[in-house]
């Protein structure tokens, strides 16, 4: 009858286990191999676990360009492998890149503090896109000056969530 089949129905989505299918890796300097290499094995072990039901595996990787890896990565969007292994066929990527030229306040900056504190200022080095990924590449323009005003004061509440609001907007006009 159609309520043992709703039962049913209900019982095994309960049982179900519902996996993971978008990954995001927020890229920037202080990002090394090794947790690049790790972000992309548990990705490939969820992507080898829902192939069978046909799903796809969504990696974003964001801001990719100011990774101080740029090859690894490289080798993820264009060779499909990481490291030499083999990213599964039901991954798709997809990455988001600064334009290119912006460089850095304190060049050679390599304590963890320092690139955070770039990052979050919005001064920080970004690359080039090798010659491979240039090609995949998409432009979506600047920022309106708006859209850029809201970018600054997200990033000053970043730097400290205290800050009194009148402070964040006095110093998002000064710096947008």
């Amino acid at each position: 009858n159609d309520t043992s089949a709703v039962l049913c129905s209900l019982q095994w989505f309960a049982e179900a286990s519902l996996e993971r299918t978008f990954f995001e890796l927020n890229v920037d300097a202080s990002l090394d191999e090794a947790e690049i290499i790790t972000f992309f094995d548990d990705v490939c072990e969820k992507a080898q676990k829902v192939a069978p039901s046909g799903a796809m595996v969504v990696v974003f990787l964001d801001e990719i360009n100011t990774s101080s890896v740029m090859g690894l990565f490289k080798e993820v969007v264009v060779d499909r492998t990481y490291s030499g292994k083999r990213l599964e066929s039901n991954i798709t990527i997809v990455a988001a890149c600064n334009p290119a030229g912006r460089q850095s306040l304190s060049s050679g900056a390599c304590r963890e503090s320092d690139l955070a504190r770039e990052w979050a200022s919005g001064h920080y080095q970004v690359n080039k896109l090798p010659i491979s990924m240039e090609r995949l590449k998409w432009n979506y323009g600047a920022l309106n000056p708006e859209q850029e005003k809201e970018f600054v004061l997200r990033r000053i509440e970043m730097l400290d969530e205290d800050i009194p609001i009148y402070l964040a907007a006095e110093l998002t006009e000064l710096i947008a």
